[in-house]
């Protein structure tokens, strides 16, 4: 077993699930492509925000229940087509320092995260 698995499934026990669970998940992410994030909350294993919260606390990553105060900065609106921030689940949340902070409920897709990088030209 890969030790990103055993890790993988330290954090899935601690979130209450179960060995049989667990390895149906990481089968599931293995054949069929999808993310284990996406594939928690499919078969209802986890609901979305327990799964966003997990992620969070292992990715380091801030997690927020909304945006909708946020003032979505210029340079995104202009540079990013509105068709890839929605199929992609993104949104930009501040610049600074040529870093865009962006929010999403996929944290482990990190294509979109690239191809933002490269339309915007600076660190997401």
């Amino acid at each position: 077993m890969l030790i990103q698995d055993r890790i993988r499934e330290g954090l899935l026990l601690k979130a209450g699930l179960s060995d049989e669970q667990i390895a149906k998940a990481i089968a599931e992410e293995r054949e069929t492509g999808k993310s284990l994030d996406q594939v928690l909350v499919a078969r209802n294993f986890l609901p979305e925000m327990r799964v966003l919260e997990l992620f969070g606390e292992i990715l380091g990553m801030e997690v927020r229940t909304g945006i909708d105060s946020t003032r979505v900065p210029g340079d995104f609106i202009q540079n990013v087509p509105v068709q890839f921030a929605r199929s992609n689940h993104l949104v930009a949340l501040e610049q600074k320092d040529n870093v865009l902070r962006v929010a999403t409920c996929r944290p482990l897709d990190v294509q979109p995260m690239d191809d933002l990088a490269t339309m915007m030209g600076c660190e997401v």
